[in-house]
């Protein structure tokens, strides 16, 4: 299938957490916005970094593949 100049793969993953077609979710444009203003209040007002510290974490398997924790250090701007 071909919509505009993107080609779409039937068989890739697609996640959609509002869902799709007629029951699609009412409140996603206020959950993007929400999200948006958010995130951009927290790089305006801190200097986000990830913390470097020695801990590896092994990768876990099994039936689902959980990341690892990931430590991050909020210093606020001047």
């Amino acid at each position: 299938m071909v919509l505009g100049e993107k080609t779409l793969d039937k068989n890739a993953p697609v996640i959609a957490p509002f869902s799709v077609g007629k029951r699609v979710c009412l409140g996603e444009n206020i959950a993007r916005n929400n999200i948006f203003i958010i995130l951009t209040g927290i790089i305006q007002k801190f200097c986000v970094r990830k913390e470097t510290s020695g801990d590896k974490y092994p990768p876990q398997s099994g039936l689902f593949r959980i990341p690892p924790p990931i430590k991050l250090i909020f210093e606020e701007r001047t």
